[in-house]
């Protein structure tokens, strides 16, 4: 008999494996880096759908790729000189709302020689940019949300999931002939070109350092960049804030005046914001921010951090975030608390974040394999026991269930190693690493009187919940940013964390302007009631 539940386990059976799974694989058999670099235009497919596809113009291009419907496909044939590992990138338009586009992202899925090589190949997302228009104020002139305006135009992407990998994903082809098949499944879109690459690279930073302009000159003036005023970001989602805290510009007291970006509202995978500023003098600067990361407790996040579109240095990939339970003052420096030093010629530059959890990922997918492993158990049992729980059963389970005890075992010295590896991660104890220890132990506990197992599948069946609340933890990484500096090298940053006066005076000052013109009580009707709370 074929049910739901039996059709779920064979859909999963069949799914490929994670990509960073594919990659470690790739790297035991040692599949070397690809050597050719091709760029084919979009319209010249080998095959295409009958339907929701075709070419034409769009955004100033003419004889561009129009997948115009989700069920819209292209296959290509590409040659290549070398086996090995390559980059994929497109050109791509997301249709315009006036053409029956919306504010979504694009989804593309990507084939290789007929298979999909990843999970994550079945759907790369393209994103959208957006721009906040100028601000509004209501009646009493509190700030109020601005309208967002979409400023998306023609950008190039290599194919990659940025909250997995922030370098593209590679994809293994044959020396001589390859087909590569694109599928819109979200969105319509229009793409230009196609780009085959060998790996990118990323130098060190003491490498980048060193191609910097001989007897270049230190910098004389700080420079300051409010973080509300970002030039663009590429989700709707990420909002400004208002905080009263001391130190935060500019002051919002009596009245609401956003004077910080991010926290609860920019916090998922790939999720990217860029500022614009001016450099008066060509030189060397250091760079840090103000930020508050302190929405998990005891849990670092990380960035990708972005120069005018690139990432400088190997270092800048995911750059570590800790934990703090207030505004911290946070230096892009090495593991020798260094700062590092960025070159910037005079004009207009650019400073890119991008949320990402990249080092984290190893274990997401461990425990995605562990979910598997405890929903298969309980399947395991629920056979064997007839859905139903006999307390008055006696089981012999390693007759019974064989592989049952060694496969707990095996979880079970998987969760501590995982445990351990959190810790070495983070830089420290979390919750996760705590939880992970407690799963082990509980399955420790279980396998003490193996025979009772059977009698316990709602205690087995509560660890995959567990396991799932630690996943999601480790998939968010809020950040809230309240400025950035970039500084002379001889000069210090200006102060970024309050002092205990001006941590009190903050807490008063919150307490006495919660009580806002809108909730005096003299401006109240008989039908409204005020509660305030502290």
């Amino acid at each position: 008999e074929i049910t739901e539940t039996n059709q779920l386990a064979d859909f999963e059976f069949e799914l490929e494996p994670y990509y960073y799974e594919k990659k470690q694989e790739w790297d035991k058999e040692g599949v070397k880096p690809g050597t050719s670099k091709l760029e084919i235009d979009a319209k010249d497919y080998r095959t295409k759908a009958e339907v929701g596809i075709e070419v034409g113009n769009y955004g100033a291009e003419q004889d561009v790729l129009l997948f115009t419907d989700p069920s819209g496909w292209a296959e290509y044939e590409i040659t290549v000189d070398e086996s090995g590992l390559y980059e994929i990138g497109l050109s791509y338009l997301p249709f315009f709302e006036e053409d029956g586009g919306s504010r979504q992202s694009v989804v593309i899925g990507a084939q290789i020689n007929g298979e999909f090589p990843s999970r994550e190949a079945r759907s790369f997302e393209f994103r959208r940019n957006y721009r906040d228009q100028e601000a509004q104020y209501d009646d009493e002139d509190n700030q109020i949300r601005s309208l967002v305006e979409d400023i998306t135009d023609w950008d190039k992407q290599m194919l990659r999931d940025s909250g997995v990998s922030v370098a593209p994903f590679v994809f293994h082809l044959d020396k001589g002939k390859n087909t590569i098949k694109l599928q819109a499944l979200r969105e319509s879109v229009a793409i230009k070109d196609i780009t085959i690459q060998p790996p990118t690279t990323y130098p060190t930073y003491e490498e980048v350092k060193a191609l910097y302009p001989e007897g270049s000159s230190e910098a004389r003036e700080l420079i300051t960049i409010e973080a509300e005023d970002f030039s663009n970001k590429n989700s709707t989602s990420i909002q400004v804030q208002y905080d009263r805290s001391p130190l935060t510009t500019p002051e919002s007291l009596k009245k609401i005046k956003f004077n910080t970006l991010g926290g609860m509202s920019w916090y998922k995978g790939g999720q990217k914001v860029s500022w614009e500023f001016e450099v008066p003098e060509s030189g060397e600067y250091k760079l840090a921010f103000r930020g508050l990361q302190n929405f998990q407790d005891n849990l670092s996040i990380f960035r990708t951090i972005y120069i005018d579109g690139e990432i400088l240095f190997e270092e800048l990939k995911h750059y570590q975030i800790p934990y703090s339970s207030g505004w911290q003052e946070i230096v892009l420096e090495d593991e020798s608390s260094d700062p590092y030093t960025f070159f910037f010629e005079k004009g207009t530059h650019t400073i890119t974040f991008e949320a990402t959890h990249e080092p984290f990922d190893p274990l997401v997918v461990e425990i995605d394999n562990l979910s598997r492993e405890i929903r298969d158990i309980t399947l395991e049992l629920q056979v064997a026991s007839g859905s139903q729980e006999d307390a008055f059963r006696v089981w012999n389970v390693k007759e019974e269930l064989p592989g049952l005890i060694e496969s707990m075992g095996a979880m079970q010295q998987k969760l501590e190693d995982m445990a351990t590896k959190m810790i070495e991660i983070n830089g420290g104890t979390t919750n996760i690493s705590q939880s992970f220890e407690s799963i082990a132990k509980e399955l420790a506990s279980l396998l003490e009187e193996p025979n009772e197992i059977p009698n316990n599948q709602v205690r087995i069946g509560a660890l995959q919940e567990q396991l799932e609340t630690q996943r999601q933890e480790l998939l968010s990484s809020p950040l809230q940013i309240d400025k950035f500096y970039l500084a002379p090298l001889s000069e210090g940053f200006p102060r970024m964390t309050a002092n205990w006066f001006e941590k009190i005076k903050g807490t008063f000052n919150t307490l006495v302007y919660s009580f806002s013109e809108r909730n005096n009580l003299r401006e109240q009707t008989d039908e409204e009631l005020n509660v305030w709370m502290m």
